[in-house]
């Protein structure tokens, strides 16, 4: 993620120099210390116990958990392209009602800004899960 843009400007990686970090208390917690995410245990992107292969930042954005009515190029291609100029577009249907979409966005920048504001939304009654893939359109 070094030097990835994000929201039009770079996102700058360090190593920390500190090998242990104290969060400090919060007045409204009972284990003495605040949440340091936005969002609930059940809409973080990885679960326990749960195989979870990351990539790395790329222009092709893996949409999964998608209801199957919604699976055409304009409804995909009006609430994507909010964020950015999408090249391509492939779907994929699996066993058991599992609706996916590769998306090939115009740039890293649009990728990304996608996959932060998008993730886990209502998309048909169904939270969409979003994440960077390897596969080519």
């Amino acid at each position: 993620m070094n030097n990835v843009p994000l929201l039009g400007v770079s996102v700058k990686i360090h190593f920390c120099s500190h090998s242990i970090i104290n969060l400090r208390g919060s007045r409204n917690s009972k284990e003495g210390i605040e949440e340091v995410f936005i969002g609930t245990p059940k809409s973080h992107r990885f679960k326990k116990n749960k195989n979870v292969t990351v990539n790395p930042p790329s222009v092709t954005l893996h949409i999964s958990n998608l209801v199957k009515d919604i699976c055409t190029h304009d409804i995909i291609k009006g609430y994507f392209s909010i964020y950015g100029n999408i090249e391509s577009m492939k779907f994929l249907f699996m066993e058991g009602g599992k609706n996916m979409c590769l998306l090939k966005m115009g740039s890293i920048e649009e990728a990304l800004n996608t996959m932060v504001y998008l993730h886990d939304t209502d998309l048909g009654g169904r939270r969409v899960q979003i994440s960077f893939t390897r596969s080519k359109i």
